[in-house]
C-alpha cells in the first residue's frame, strides 16, 4: 500500500465511520485536503489566499463540514485551473488517484468541478467503512467545487499548516477576515429565481451556523474589509456609513426578521453531527447578535 493511501486509512479508522453520511462528508475532506496539498507544492498561493467555510474548518477549527474549496486571487490577472488539476493528477498517477474536471469559469469567475471515485475502493474488506461504499457499483463519487475571483484585497492572511494527507502550508484569510466575509455572505446571500431569472434574497444554513460559533468564540471582524465589502451593497453604495459594531448589529438584527429557519435548521442538519447541531430561531439569533 501506498504512503497516501496508508495516510487516508489511518485518518479513517480515527474516524470510527459508521454510516454513508459520514463517508460522503468525510471522503469530501480528504479529497478537499489532498488537493490543497498538492496546490501547495505549485506557485498556487503566490496569487491565491484560500478563504470560505472550508478554510474556517481546516485551519481554525469549525465544527461543520464544508462542500468546496474557496479563494480570492490577489491580483487581478489571466488564470486557469487546468494548469493546476493536470499537475495535481500528474503528481497522483503513483497513487493511482485520478480526478475528473470540468472547467465553468465565465465573467473572471474561475470555477471548476472535480470528481473522484477510486480511492474507497482500497479499503474493501477492511471494516473501515459500511461494505456498501467500497463495492464498485455502489461507491459514490466524491465531488467539489473550486472557485477564485479577484474582489476585493484589503483582507489579512497568514500561512498556516495542514497536518493531513501530510505536513503543509497554505496561504489562508486570517480569523478576522474570515468573520468580516461571512457577515457580508449573512447580509447579501442570493440566487437566481429559475423563472424570472432575477437575483432574490436567500439563506444557507451554513452562514448562520458559522456566524454563531465566530460569536461564541468572541472573534472580531476585520472591519476595514467588512467596510469594503458592505460599500458594495447596492442600497449602501451612496451612504457615507461607519461600519462598526453598531452598524452590523442594525443589518444583521433587520435580516434576521425575513429568514425562513425551517430551511436553515434543515440546512444546519445536514452538515453537523448529532452533538454538533444547533437549531436557530429568531430570539436566539438576536441575543447573538446583540453580544457582537
Amino acid at each position: 500500500m501506498n504512503e497516501l493511501i496508508e495516510n487516508i486509512e489511518k485518518y479513517l479508522k480515527n474516524k470510527k465511520i459508521e454510516t454513508r453520511w459520514e463517508v460522503d462528508h468525510e471522503m469530501r475532506e480528504i479529497v478537499q485536503c489532498i488537493v490543497l496539498s498538492e496546490l501547495s507544492k505549485t506557485d498556487f498561493f503566490d496569487n491565491n489566499t484560500f478563504q470560505g467555510g472550508t478554510a474556517l474548518k481546516l485551519l481554525y477549527g469549525l465544527n461543520r463540514y464544508s462542500r468546496d474549496l474557496d479563494f480570492t486571487l490577489n491580483e487581478n490577472n489571466n488564470f486557469s485551473w487546468e494548469k493546476y488539476i493536470n499537475v495535481i493528477n500528474s503528481n497522483l498517477e503513483k497513487y493511482d488517484i485520478s480526478f475528473n474536471y470540468k472547467d465553468e469559469s465565465k465573467n473572471n469567475i474561475f470555477r471548476c468541478y472535480i470528481k473522484e471515485d477510486s480511492i474507497l475502493k482500497n479499503f474493501a474488506g477492511k471494516n473501515i467503512v459500511p461494505k456498501e461504499c467500497t463495492k464498485k457499483n455502489t461507491r459514490k463519487k466524491t465531488e467539489i467545487m473550486l472557485e477564485t475571483s479577484f474582489n476585493i484585497n484589503s483582507f489579512n492572511s497568514e500561512y498556516k499548516e495542514i497536518m493531513f494527507p501530510n505536513k503543509y502550508s497554505v496561504k489562508v484569510y486570517d480569523i478576522h477576515s474570515l468573520f468580516a466575509g461571512k457577515i457580508h455572505a449573512c447580509l447579501t446571500r442570493e440566487k437566481t429565481d429559475k423563472i424570472t431569472k432575477e437575483k432574490i434574497m436567500t439563506e444557507e444554513g451554513r452562514d448562520w451556523f458559522d456566524l454563531v460559533w465566530y460569536i461564541n468564540n468572541k472573534i472580531k471582524p476585520n472591519y476595514d474589509f467588512l467596510y469594503d465589502k458592505i460599500n458594495k451593497i447596492n442600497v449602501l453604495k451612496e451612504m457615507n456609513l461607519k461600519v462598526d459594531d453598531k452598524l452590523i448589529k442594525e443589518l444583521l438584527l433587520e435580516r434576521i426578521k425575513k429568514l425562513n429557519y425551517d430551511k436553515i435548521n434543515n440546512d444546519i442538519k445536514e452538515i453537523t453531527k448529532p452533538e454538533d447541531k444547533i437549531i436557530l430561531n429568531e430570539n436566539i439569533l438576536l441575543e447573538k447578535i446583540n453580544q457582537i
